[in-house]
């Protein structure tokens, strides 16, 4: 497949992410680039809880049930916006002369992201084969199939003969949808590349005009400080996928620049739309309550402690006291649930290996740890960057917030990767310290463009007796000198190992971080042609290709999911005694009420595969089965032994 050909389903999920959100933010108040940069988390959060409602409803997600739900929500912003009074809310102007500038250095940033991307990928309907991916395929062809995307129960195909499993299926929705213009495998990468790098650069520059509003060399230099980092989007959001969390960190800056003007100008409309947008992100993902604690909480403390102190001011000590304790409550609470909650306190029991100090310090300042094509120490400009930016924002009540916020996130992750008593802190992130990593790029763009802006205001001054115009063009020269001086010494913000590391090891079957690929390259091209109905149910080791036979190969896996604790009685019965389909009747009835007609059978690459799924090995085919296709070691057959 070509690119060209993936333009439709790129444009398709581009409207759905912006437009609807688009449209309700402004009736709410908010303007131009800051209405765009809240877009995306305002539609998340109504389309995951439109998919609750449209279940209850016995309403079947898709583009016309979506439409109307999304013009629903579009109308009651009208109204809310009428009834709050909403006033416009919308970024200072800039010069022209800027906006080129910040637009063009945008586009340069996401032209080194998705150089590296692109290329990794290889095409647009390479498959994700890694863990996470998998899951979210199969998640997005379920609910093609079931027409319910709710995150209570909608996904409980995924889970065997379960029944109202929660999973936050916004981002299978969301697929699912772009899936009506090519298929799920396209959807998930157009949708990938999307949320990674538009939606999250773009809410970085619009996050950069706010906390910055008469610097714009802030908003021009974040974008290009942002893309020099690994841990997010390469790591978290291209390798491993975990796209329910990735996504809310794609939407976060965009959701902080809401709230950040609308507490400023003291909106309660704005209020409002900023209140949405963080919904969208705590039901993209339970862990977007943790994106909000780091990075809302310490802007409210801001303006409570102000709050606080006007009321005493008044008279009204024990009121303004009761404000200013607010954030510091909410945060002892959050603290409280991590080590009473028993949902928490399951998610602080998954086991990740520790680090040492050392290394795990050079992995925070200089974002994921490198893998061979360039110095570990690649990274060092733009850590002072950070450094010299966390200073300058501390030093200024009006950004104090985001060193604190900064500060938070690297402690968190300092604590989950080394372990200790205070590893439960990081209980949010399953103690995964990648995902307590995947939060620093966000802090590390604003507050590295920040210390760019430091030193061009140096220069810039050292030259104002020379006049305006010679201080502004040397300080522009410090700035360009500065992020080029980051990019040459990184070996081009590690292009070359974002591109033949992180996205080949997703993407590329004969180069997976671990183990062996699910599927070959000829199982791919197999699976993408299965000789069977659509409706079709396909058993065999879910660690196979057999696990594509839904999202790639269009039929329907009755394993979809990889990980062993989803499979019920019944997938764990041919797990072990499939192979003993002609001397054991059970495994015929089990194969009729299922209403299992194909096996798809491969070679034990891996030794564990056959200890782990003795029943889906040395299977007798010479008779009973027929040989439908065949890809690599790979093989296609029609069960015919259980036929009457």
């Amino acid at each position: 497949m070509q690119w060209t050909e993936a333009v439709p389903t790129a444009a398709a999920l581009a409207a759905l992410l912006y437009l609807p959100g688009y449209l309700g933010t402004r009736l709410l108040g908010l303007r131009g680039l800051l209405a765009l940069a809240g877009a995306p988390a305002a539609t998340v959060a109504v389309l995951a809880l439109g998919a609750v409602a449209l279940d209850v409803l016995d309403v079947a997600w898709g583009p016309v049930s979506v439409t109307v739900l999304l013009a629903l929500a579009v109308a009651l912003c009208a109204v809310l916006g009428r009834l709050l009074r909403a006033r416009p809310i919308a970024l200072p102007p800039v010069s022209r002369t800027w906006a080129v500038v910040v637009t063009g250095a945008t586009a340069l940033a996401a032209g080194v992201l998705l150089y590296a991307f692109v290329l990794g990928m290889g095409r647009p309907d390479a498959v994700h084969q890694i863990y996470d991916p998998i899951f979210h395929l199969n998640a997005a062809d379920t609910i093609l199939r079931t027409g319910n995307a709710s995150s209570l129960g909608g996904l409980d195909p995924m889970y065997g003969s379960r029944t109202g499993v929660f999973y936050p299926a916004a981002w299978p929705s969301m697929v699912a949808l772009g899936a009506a213009v090519s298929d799920v495998v396209v959807a998930s990468n157009m949708l990938m590349l999307l949320t990674g790098v538009v939606v999250w650069l773009g809410g970085i520059v619009v996050l950069a005009r706010v906390v910055a509003p008469g610097a714009p060399l802030v908003a021009a230099a974040a974008p290009v400080v942002a893309s020099s980092f690994l841990a997010f989007p390469a790591n978290i959001h291209v390798l491993q996928g975990i796209f329910g969390y990735s996504v809310a960190i794609a939407m976060w800056p965009g959701v902080l620049a809401v709230l950040v003007l609308a507490l400023r100008s003291r909106s309660a409309a704005g209020v409002v739309a900023g209140a949405v947008g963080a919904a969208g992100l705590v039901l993209a993902h339970p862990s977007g309550v943790m994106l909000l604690a780091v990075g809302v909480l310490p802007l409210l403390g801001h303006h409570l402690a102000g709050w606080g102190r006007e009321l005493a001011g008044r008279g009204r000590r024990v009121l303004g006291t009761l404000v200013r304790l607010a954030v510091p409550g909410f945060v002892a609470l959050l603290v409280l649930a991590v080590y009473t909650v028993p949902q928490l306190q399951a998610m602080a029991g998954f086991v990740h290996p520790t680090r040492p100090l050392g290394p795990t310090l050079r992995t925070a300042f200089l974002s994921a740890t490198t893998v061979g094509w360039t110095s570990p120490w690649a990274n060092t400009v733009v850590a002072a960057l950070v450094l010299l930016g966390a200073v300058v924002a501390w030093r200024r009540p009006v950004t104090r917030w985001l060193a604190v916020g900064w500060l938070t996130t690297l402690v968190l992750f300092l604590a989950t990767a080394l372990g200790g008593p205070l590893r439960r802190l990081g209980a949010f992130w399953y103690n995964n310290p990648d995902r307590a990593e995947a939060l620093l790029p966000t802090f590390g763009a604003l507050l590295g463009a920040l210390g760019v802006h430091a030193l061009a205001s140096l220069a810039a001054r050292a030259l104002a007796a020379r006049g305006a115009r010679p201080a502004q063009v040397a300080g522009g020269l410090v700035a360009v000198a500065v992020l080029t001086l980051a990019f040459v010494t990184s070996g081009a913000f590690r292009t070359d190992e974002r591109l033949h590391g992180w996205t080949w090891w997703a993407f590329n079957p004969d180069h997976r971080l671990t183990g062996l690929a699910y599927a070959s390259r000829e199982e791919l091209e197999m699976l993408r042609d299965l000789p069977v109905p659509d409706d079709a149910v396909v058993v065999g080791d879910p660690v196979s290709g057999a696990v594509l036979t839904q999202s790639v190969g269009d039929a329907v896996a009755f394993i979809p999911h990889v990980n062993p604790s989803s499979w019920d009685a019944t997938q764990r019965f041919l797990l072990e005694h499939f192979a003993d389909i002609h001397t054991d009747p059970a495994v015929c009835e089990v194969l009729r009420a299922e209403g299992i007609d194909y096996f798809y059978a491969d070679e034990p690459a891996d030794p564990t595969w056959e200890t782990r799924a003795p029943g889906f090995y040395g299977v007798d085919t010479s008779t009973g089965f027929t040989l439908l296709d065949s890809g690599g070691t790979a093989r296609l057959y029609r069960i015919d032994a259980c036929t009457p």
